[in-house]
């Protein structure tokens, strides 16, 4: 519940705008993700929650731009995003989960390329 929370109405559609704003490692991210189930439901209240919300819009935004911007320039990237693409919390928190803790010190916003890579590979 918490973790359908957390991404939301962010993993609904990806807007086609923003950045990153500050890097903030995997690690960091599943160690938040942790604390807040453990507040049970309490935790949609938590300014965190909001937090771990805004790393992953921004991640979405900055990932639907590149794809934009790479159309637009006629290249190709690893992933091929439909227009209504969607994903669970359970399965972003998954893939977060199975990076190599040794390889947690990636930003989300890398992660989550290589989830949406993953997940929307470009076919042929």
């Amino acid at each position: 519940m918490l973790k359908s929370m957390m991404i939301g109405v962010a993993m609904a559609v990806f807007p086609a705008s923003a950045a990153f704003a500050q890097a903030m490692p995997v690690a960091d991210f599943l160690a938040k993700v942790e604390a807040l189930e453990k507040l049970g439901p309490l935790a949609a209240v938590s300014p965190e929650l909001g937090l771990l919300k805004a790393e992953i819009g921004n991640s979405s935004k900055a990932v639907r731009a590149d794809q934009i911007a790479a159309d637009k320039a006629g290249r190709k990237l690893a992933y091929c995003l439909p227009a209504k693409a969607s994903m669970t919390s359970e399965e972003l928190v998954a893939y977060f989960v199975s990076i190599p803790a040794a390889e947690r010190t990636i930003s989300v916003g890398q992660a989550f390329r290589g989830f949406v890579t993953q997940k929307y590979p470009c076919k042929g």
